[in-house]
């Protein structure tokens, strides 16, 4: 036997940050955003990518790293740390986000030499207001309040282990992180979230620059970052500190290939591994896809030629899953649950097989995802039940106008609202509903995201370049639309 596609084990967790340690740090996939991730020269840093690209990973993976070589820091949620106000004044919510944050760094050095933190952190506000953090270090400023024997000006007694460590923070030689995940959960278009989250980023920046030892590393949706960025001036400056998160066909590959290396090591499958030893890059990557799945699978049409096409499973994967992660170890997984053949391996039935459940979840996450920029955006979707699975630009105005516009009213966060079918289908074009499709003389076609061709849909002219539309291949099953030749999807 190969491997056992029955072991659920074998893709692990969806969610990263729920992994046990072991297994996260067999298939983490290293790349480039990690590494300016990881870079401490730069105080403050953010990363922007959708739910399930990876944030709580990443965030995880360089919080573990520096634990591993000493460097000193906390990981919260923003949840947790969140100011319990109601203040409709900007500034207020920046002050008080910025005691939040020194409290929680205070309260962590404290159980770091174990003393307890009581202070409630607005005189380390003040400090850093004062610009203090510059000529005096940041612990130095927490020890002070502590009093703790064997640094300068402490009177209370605590392990000599301690003190050669404090110095050096003391000292400024050492860093201390900050790392934020979740800052944007359930958030809501309201006047209060908008006022919370775009203060804490202000916050960030100014504590950045108060402190010279303090690094902070958050993360944030795009679409949550439009709606700040459309409602607060300030953010136009925090932008520069932002590190987009983007997957291709590619890394996810990579990420199949890795779930399944993980697997083959934790399990001590080391015949299987020598077996690819000499292969490097995206063919080793292709091989160890090629222990859980078929090659080729049957996907795609040439029109011209009216015969199927035939894909490596990474590229089946990598457009079912649109790129997420999480998403694909939830197709793997289910996938690979609803076997039904003889071989060792999944093949595409077994992955159509639950395009029904999983499409209809992935549904269900478009609309938690971007109520707060549209609250009809599910009924929007649906509206498009039982209709093709690709238009002509003049026929999807005219879906969208009978479907949606004629009995639904809808708004878009971004302009109120909405009266025409374009701004609709920019919408859905903008969260993946929608994806254009270029199709080429000899019967090949090329497909095209909104992170590819931003501008589809939102130029005044020429708003389609004479591309058409799809509706994206998760969705159609358990929308029960039909293909090009009238049949029902299944």
């Amino acid at each position: 036997m190969e491997i056992d596609l029955n072991d659920g084990t074998l893709f692990g967790n969806d969610a990263a940050e729920d992994e046990a340690t072991d297994v996260f740090n067999a298939y983490f996939l290293p790349r480039s955003e990690v590494t300016d991730f990881m870079d401490g020269t730069m105080q403050f840093r953010f990363l922007r990518a959708y739910r399930g690209e990876g944030k709580s990973a990443i965030i995880r993976h360089v919080s573990h790293e520096n634990a591993g070589v000493g460097i000193w820091g906390t990981k919260v949620t923003g949840s947790s740390i969140s100011p319990n106000i109601s203040s409709a004044d900007p500034n207020v919510w920046n002050r008080e986000w910025q005691r939040s944050i020194l409290n929680s760094l205070a309260a962590e050095i404290g159980r770091n030499i174990g003393f307890a933190w009581s202070d409630d952190g607005m005189s380390l506000v003040e400090e850093a207001e004062r610009s203090g953090y510059k000529q005096r270090s940041f612990v130095s400023s927490i020890l002070r309040r502590l009093k703790i024997e064997g640094v300068p000006e402490m009177i209370e007694p605590t392990s000599s282990a301690h003190v050669p460590r404090i110095q050096r923070y003391l000292d400024g030689q050492d860093p201390i992180w900050l790392f934020v995940d979740d800052i944007d959960e359930d958030f809501q278009n309201t006047d209060q979230f908008r006022q919370r989250v775009s203060a804490f980023f202000s916050a960030c920046r100014h504590l950045a620059n108060a402190i010279p030892q303090l690094v902070i590393r958050t993360s944030i949706r795009p679409n949550v970052w439009r709606i700040l960025r459309a409602h607060s001036e300030s953010l136009s400056k925090v932008d520069q500190y932002a590190l987009d998160l983007n997957w291709t066909e590619g890394t996810i590959r990579g990420i199949v290939a890795k779930r399944i290396e993980g697997y083959l090591i934790r399990n001590n499958r080391s015949e299987l591994i020598s077996r690819f030893e000499k292969q490097k890059g995206r063919v080793r990557e292709e091989s160890l896809c090629e222990l859980a799945f078929e090659n080729p699978m049957e996907w795609g049409y040439n029109r011209q030629t009216s015969t199927p096409k035939h894909r490596h499973p990474s590229t089946v994967l990598a457009t079912l899953s649109r790129q997420r992660p999480r998403w694909l170890v939830e197709l793997c997984r289910l996938s690979t649950k609803n076997r039904r053949n003889s071989k060792n391996v999944v093949s595409l039935k077994d992955i159509t097989g639950v395009l029904n459940e999983f499409g209809r979840e992935r549904v269900e996450d478009l609309a938690a995802e971007y109520r707060s920029e549209c609250p009809q955006v599910q009924e929007i979707i649906n509206a498009f039940a039982d209709t093709s699975e690709d238009f002509t630009t003049d026929q999807l105005m005219k879906t969208i106008k009978d479907r949606v516009l004629n009995g639904l009213p809808v708004k878009l966060a971004s302009i109120g609202k909405v009266t025409k079918p374009m701004q609709i289908a920019g919408f859905l074009y903008e969260i993946g509903f929608l994806t254009a499709r270029e199709d080429h003389n000899d019967g090949r076609y090329t497909h095209y995201s909104f992170a590819e061709q931003p501008e589809l849909l939102h130029n005044r002219t020429n708003v389609d370049r004479g591309l058409s539309w799809e509706i994206h291949p998760v969705f159609r099953q358990t929308l029960r639309v039909r293909n090009s030749s009238g049949k029902l999807r299944r």
